[in-house]
């Protein structure tokens, strides 16, 4: 009878003989079974969308995490060699899989912005300065909280350093006393015994990010949707490892400041109004063969936007950030946002989008580098802002264009609520369905009319001045006399459909509205 072999003998060089000969579904891998076991590990931990692989020669390692992938069912994986090794079709046609050839030095590091989780493999050549000079290439890309993997340490103590001019582990040392954003996980190293991988103190974990980046939002809600629509945004924000600093002239829930960083409330908010500034807007009818012309001036909240901005700007420059994300509160956050988030953008503004008319340049999304954004601001004052009595906030922005010398995105930005689309500038009636315009022009001393267009046939309406009340049947284009000037304010109420309206407020807070009739 045969004894059963207990003898166990086994060293780094029988497992690196028999990693050699490994495969991976017919597919040559030559991977540590050890890393075999922390792969998956470490992927289902942090689902990465994006896994960048340098090295891929036959592909059997490629193949095995792009099947992890698949099981998440979700990312990719982009393979990098010199030359083209792979033969299987497994590969070839795995649809999580792209391959690249030309070495990682020719690898576009833009095909990375739209992933919002990346993890970084480095099976290369294994030389001291190519494995420091891929790290130096890939390691800003890494998310928060995943893993630049430096594979193949183990060939100092197999005794292949000097071949390969100190290898990984030279180039480990000096990653560790050059960058505070990583440290090695002893967790993945030493999972199966003291750095019981080939991959020795090769598992660099991102802890922190030297760049520092910050959303500043700009917001005035002042309704539920407008408070639901930030909080909204202010999450994804930080699904995205940026802080928060949030800015307004009204009271938030506490819902809604506790997902900031900061919250400034400030009564500083300065709308400016006729004759300082105001936006014109201006309307003719015709009738009769008369022609009736209703203009009106409401406030400019540009500069209260842009004196937002400069505020919270001030603010973060002030803190330890260097990449700045300036924001309206309901900015949509769609793929273009978020590329902003990852990329290297310095001094980009993006144009602005309502239904189908497009502005050059707008106030919505902004993206800055300390320097640049310090140069920005210092251009945001009122007499800059009044220099020129017919441009708007959007107007003022691409003047300055050449000042700042920023550069204009493609793609434009939208924003989720705009409550004055399809809105009517002229009317000043709080009634539903039923129009009037009325004339106060804080220019003269004359007595306030009131002015019904855009309403269909005829209807009977009270006006209550004061005391006294009449009833009138009004048309369109009827005028009515309310018998008091801007110096002697009364008391109105208009009776429509058996429904009280005080419109004594609407009638004092008007500043500009003039009726011509030529």
């Amino acid at each position: 009878m045969n004894m059963i072999d207990t003898i166990i003998d086994f060293n780094l060089k029988t497992i690196e003989a028999g990693h050699h000969k490994m495969l991976y579904r017919g597919v040559k891998s030559l991977k540590c079974p050890f890393d075999y076991v922390t792969y998956q590990m470490i992927i289902n931990e942090i689902k990465p969308d994006l896994i960048i692989e340098i090295g891929t020669l036959f592909g059997g390692n490629t193949l095995y995490i792009a099947d992890l992938l698949e099981i998440n069912k979700k990312g990719e994986i982009h393979t990098i060699d010199i030359e083209e090794y792979v033969d299987s079709e497994l590969v070839i046609n795995h649809p999580r899989i792209k391959r690249f050839l030309g070495g990682y030095q020719n690898y576009d590091i833009n095909l990375t912005k739209n992933f919002n989780t990346i993890l970084i493999i480095d099976d290369g050549s294994h030389q001291y300065q190519d494995v420091l000079d891929a790290f130096t290439k890939f390691q800003g890309i890494v998310s928060l909280n995943s893993y630049y993997i430096i594979e193949d340490g183990s060939l100092t103590e197999l005794g292949y350093s000097e071949s390969h001019n100190g290898g990984p582990l030279r180039a480990i040392e000096e990653i560790m006393v050059n960058n505070n954003e990583y440290e090695i996980d002893r967790k993945w190293c030493d999972f199966f015994g003291k750095n019981a991988t080939f991959n020795t103190n090769g598992f660099l974990k991102k802890t922190s990010s030297n760049i520092n980046k910050v959303a500043l939002i700009s917001s005035f809600c002042d309704t539920q949707e407008k408070i639901d629509v930030l909080e909204k945004n202010i999450k994804t924000i930080k699904e995205h490892n940026l802080d928060v600093i949030l800015i307004s002239p009204l009271s938030l829930p506490e819902s809604v400041l506790e997902l900031c960083d900061y919250f400034f409330l400030t009564k500083d908010n300065p709308i400016l109004k006729f004759p300082i500034r105001g936006i014109y807007y201006w309307r003719k009818y015709n009738f009769n063969g008369v022609v009736h012309e209703l203009s009106s001036m409401y406030p400019d909240y540009g500069f209260a936007g842009m004196n937002q901005i400069k505020q919270l700007s001030e603010i973060a420059l002030n803190m330890n950030y260097n990449q700045f994300y300036h924001m309206i509160y309901d900015v949509k956050i769609d793929d273009n946002v978020i590329e902003g988030f990852y990329s290297d953008k310095k001094c980009n503004v993006y144009p602005s989008k309502r239904d189908n008319t497009i502005w050059k340049v707008g106030l919505h999304y902004m993206i800055f580098d300390r320097v640049n954004l310090q140069n920005f601001i210092s251009y945001i004052t009122l007499e800059e802002y009044l220099s020129d009595s017919d441009r708007d906030a959007f107007s003022w922005l691409f003047d300055i264009k050449n000042k700042v010398n920023y550069e204009i995105e493609n793609t434009p930005i939208e924003d989720e609520i705009f409550y004055y689309n399809n809105h009517d500038f002229l009317n000043s009636s709080p009634i539903e369905n039923f129009k009037f315009f009325i004339e106060k022009n804080e220019d003269v001393v004359s007595n306030i009319r009131i002015y019904f267009y855009g309403n269909e046939g005829q209807k009977d309406i009270d006006i209550k001045i004061g005391n006294i009340k009449k009833i009138h049947t009004v048309k369109n284009h009827d005028i009515i006399d309310l018998g008091f000037d801007k110096l002697n304010y009364q008391k109105v109420i208009i009776t429509v459909d058996s429904i009280e309206y005080d419109i004594s407020d609407i009638i004092v807070n008007i500043t500009h509205n003039v009726l011509n009739i030529k």
